[in-house]
């Protein structure tokens, strides 16, 4: 038995360090204002993204379309003072020592969906997902760099009730996905600009394409609608391939995987005459694996912590900690029309507070 324990602790160790990319994560302002994502929570849709082994608790749902968008910098007041002076006249900022108050700048911009559907039937779940991102970044005038994605998920999951006795039950999960990664870069030093800088553009940016296939897989342990705990491994083996859309050069790896542990508590709330239909709350402790590498970031930094409080069945109070960072947001639900709003820090850095960046998200949903 020790071997076997041993056996499969080295399997997670080199699937964990031997990872290149990453899947952009698919996550609503519901689940940012609360601190992430949480592997107990199912609630929504959206917890079979987290935690495939949820599905054995889901009861029929379908997500019918929707809209997610997020927002981040790391020096806002430079930012918008700079938006505001294009605005007002747009001459003033011709010139190459316009950007000098931007030096630092880092801007961070995801879109999520219109492509976005999905349906649990019976325990069984598939989604499709469309994300957008880019970032641009100014050290300085000799070094601007530019990056954006597109990524394409299709994912099917089942979950399953295997016991449930005294109060006590198990649920294991699993997923299995399907998905394409496009990766456009370039690192460009602004004092080089010319007349034909636009026509030179396209010389200038790296596009990669590739394709994979990955697995989840989780297990949950509920003890009467009470307390919650999780176990959910994401991306546990999931290669993919890059190619080189100029020059034709293959790169091959295994994304990042995250083994991430949770617990959540579900508040009982008949004191509250109607007021509070439902009140959760939840903390994980994500990248597990990767904590223990001396070269990782803060521990501390993978903490997450969140609590949702529901009012009058349409009206979402939600705040937590992620990242060391306090996440808040609200929500309105009315019959299969959903909104929600979050505003959150984030560390771009490995250690509490040397990096910081605010986000600010906004999602739309049509689901039931």
């Amino acid at each position: 038995m020790v071997k076997k324990i041993s056996l499969i602790f080295v399997f997670i160790m080199m699937m964990t360090f031997s990872h290149s990319e990453s899947l952009r994560a698919y996550q609503p302002a519901r689940t940012l204002s609360m601190g992430t994502s949480f592997i107990t929570d199912s609630s929504t849709f959206d917890g079979f993204f987290s935690n495939p082994a949820l599905l054995g608790y889901m009861e029929d749902k379908s997500l019918i379309t929707g809209l997610d968008i997020r927002l981040g910098t790391n020096k806002w007041p430079e930012l918008s003072g700079f938006v505001k002076k294009v605005i007002d006249d747009s001459d003033s900022v011709k010139d190459i020592s316009a950007l000098m108050p931007l030096l630092g700048v880092a801007l961070d911009v995801d879109i999520g969906g219109p492509f976005l559907f999905g349906m649990v039937k019976n325990h069984f779940a598939w989604s499709l997902t469309h994300v957008s991102y880019g970032t641009v970044s100014l050290a300085s005038i000799s070094n601007f760099k530019l990056f954006a994605g597109e990524d394409i998920s299709l994912d099917f999951g089942y979950g399953r009730e295997i016991f449930d006795i005294d109060g006590h039950s198990l649920a294991l999960g699993g997923t299995a996905r399907f998905f394409m990664l496009n990766r456009v870069s370039a690192a460009i030093d602004l004092q080089d600009i010319s007349a034909d800088f636009a026509d030179n553009l396209a010389g200038l940016l790296r596009t990669d394409l590739g394709f994979g296939f990955g697995f989840d897989m989780g297990v949950i342990y509920r003890f009467r609608d009470f307390l919650s705990l999780g176990i959910a491994w994401k991306d546990a083996a999931s290669p993919y391939g890059l190619k080189n859309m100029a020059n034709d050069d293959k790169t091959q790896g295994l994304l990042d995987n995250n083994l991430t542990v949770g617990v959540g508590l579900h508040i009982p709330v008949d004191w509250s005459r109607g007021v509070i239909t439902k009140w959760n709350i939840m903390a994980d402790y994500t990248n597990i694996v990767q904590a223990f590498d001396k070269n990782y970031r803060n521990p501390w930094l993978n903490l997450a912590v969140g609590t949702e409080l529901q009012l009058f069945k349409f009206l979402f109070l939600r705040t937590g900690i992620g990242e060391m960072y306090w996440h808040a947001g609200v929500g309105l639900g009315i019959k299969m029309f959903k909104i929600d709003f979050a505003a959150f820090g984030r560390e771009l850095g490995g250690e509490p507070g040397a990096m910081s960046q605010f986000n600010m998200a906004l999602s739309f949903r049509f689901a039931h």
